[in-house]
């Protein structure tokens, strides 16, 4: 899941790269195969075909800037740092295949050269800048400045019906866990999808039927995998669970997930007489005490899910202060990014999810606060 934004406005969307380099997405229900066809350069454009039909995007018109073309070596400045240039006027020579071409400036203006003669140029390379005499006449780029709720397309946690539309409370936790996590990694979480994401975990927290669907979830995929008649008594346990609960009157009950926990000890303790079978039971069963664990320890009346929505806040705290220790104690950014890369040498996907994370530092700390509060 991707979420773009801009301007206190955001939009949600699946993005799946296919086999043949295209990407599948899914926004607003609707879903679009987009190639990138060009990816432009300083001369031509980006182009990408969505859906069959081409966009094509022109390249920026930016005279402050003065680039090349081609691959060179810059030979000759023919206008020294800080002279005036007319419109036109040529003010450097580039060999390029043992021709020489000269450079020309695109708008009258002073010159400020970046680059050495004798420098090896790439593509796009900025040469020298200049501050032109008329800015006022050249139509640069503009930034955007409005919004991306655009009607179909719904928005980022929430915005598209609201904590009621997701009705297993176990799925509507995993979102919100997942909206937290994503914000602490150093992508967009506005103010209102973080109160989104709280009010999401609140519901799901004091919802008694938590720890049925989270237990469920994990003991649906060992079936036909453990023992049949231990698989029927915890399946029998939460049929009679979700049946009292459907008509207890509103009364709220509790899941008595200690049950499964003492039959699943029970059984590899009693009914598994062979150690490395009872070590691979314990392994392929280690996910369903996982689930079932923080339901036995949850004291709290009628937040069923307060261990669990607990550990899981623990566990974002410890992330963000792992990552954060690594700027401070006044060190300066080049040199705790020197060393995040000397501790991951073969990583460096973690450095850039530390760098991502810090440069997000306001809203992670926004997160946090809130978890605290």
């Amino acid at each position: 899941v991707s979420v773009f934004g801009a301007n206190d406005a955001s939009v949600e969307a699946n993005v799946r790269t296919l086999s043949d380099g295209g990407n599948l997405i899914d926004i607003g229900g609707k879903s679009h195969v987009a190639y990138l066809t060009s990816k432009g350069d300083a001369a031509s454009g980006m182009r990408i075909s969505i859906d069959g039909a081409t966009v094509a995007f022109s390249p920026d018109y930016d005279p402050t800037s003065l680039r090349t073309d081609v691959a060179g070596k810059l030979v000759k400045k023919l206008l020294p740092d800080g002279a005036h240039a007319n419109k036109g006027e040529p003010y450097g020579e580039i060999e390029v295949m043992k021709m020489f071409m000269p450079l020309k400036v695109e708008e009258s203006g002073v010159l400020t050269w970046c680059v050495n003669e004798g420098a090896a140029l790439a593509p796009g390379d900025l040469l020298a800048s200049l501050e032109l005499d008329n800015p006022e006449n050249v139509s640069t780029a503009t930034v955007f400045e409005g919004n991306l709720a655009v009607h179909g397309w719904g928005t980022s946690m929430g915005d598209s019906g609201g904590v009621g539309d997701q009705k297993r409370a176990h799925l509507l936790l995993r979102k919100a866990l997942g909206s937290l996590r994503g914000g602490m990694a150093g992508y967009l979480l506005s103010k209102d999808a973080l109160k989104q994401a709280m009010d999401a975990l609140h519901a799901a927290a004091t919802d008694p039927s938590l720890p049925v669907y989270e237990i469920d979830e994990q003991l649906s995929v060992l079936s036909g995998r453990i023992d049949a008649k231990l698989f029927d008594d915890i399946s029998a346990l939460i049929f009679e669970f979700k049946n009292v609960s459907a008509g207890g009157g509103g009364v709220q009950m509790r899941f008595p997930a200690e049950k499964v926990v003492e039959m699943l000890k029970t059984h590899a303790n009693a009914a598994i007489k062979d150690p490395s079978e009872q070590s691979a039971f314990v392994v392929l069963t280690q996910p369903l005490m996982d689930a079932a664990t923080p339901y036995t320890k949850s004291q709290a009346s009628g937040v069923p899910g307060a261990e669990r929505v607990l550990l899981s806040f623990l566990d974002i705290l410890r992330a963000w202060v792992a990552s954060e220790r690594w700027f401070c104690d006044g060190i300066s950014y080049a040199d705790a990014v020197d060393n995040l890369r000397k501790a991951n040498k073969d990583g460096f996907d973690e450095v850039l999810g530390v760098c991502r994370a810090h440069a997000q530092l306001e809203s992670t700390s926004r997160i946090v606060m809130t978890i605290i509060d």
